[in-house]
């Protein structure tokens, strides 16, 4: 079972950064024991693969299981990002877990995290319980 928390992204007239949300999530959790995946991208920033950011949203779009990588390059693109749009994001114990079949469903209950920063004000996290 997930536990779900929505709240919006501005908070006292600033807009939160995903860098900020995901320092939050590593004072609750585990997050470097984690893989991560992200499903869907849209922003500004510099990439972690080097693409050009139209590049690399193709390459998150066109990925059969979505980008995946460690919680540490995950906080260094995080910390890059001049701005997110959309950015759906989970983290994982195996790399079994992600199930694009049930991920594209929005079943994410093979999910330890799940990360949805939403058309640049709803932010929804849900945690394993």
């Amino acid at each position: 079972m997930m536990k779900t928390t929505k709240r919006n992204i501005i908070k006292n007239d600033v807009k939160l950064s995903l860098k900020q949300i995901l320092v939050e999530l590593s004072s609750i959790l585990p997050c470097e024991d984690y893989i991560w995946s992200i499903l869907d991208f849209d922003g500004i920033g510099k990439t972690p693969n080097d693409e050009t950011m139209p590049e690399f949203e193709k390459t998150v779009r066109n990925s059969i299981t979505g980008y995946r990588l460690g919680w540490e390059k995950l906080s260094s693109f995080a910390s890059t990002l001049i701005d997110t749009h959309d950015c759906l994001v989970v983290g994982a114990k195996s790399e079994n877990d992600f199930v694009m079949n049930e991920l594209n469903n929005d079943d994410f209950s093979r999910c330890e995290v799940v990360v949805d920063y939403h058309d640049s004000y709803l932010l929804t996290i849900m945690t394993k319980e």
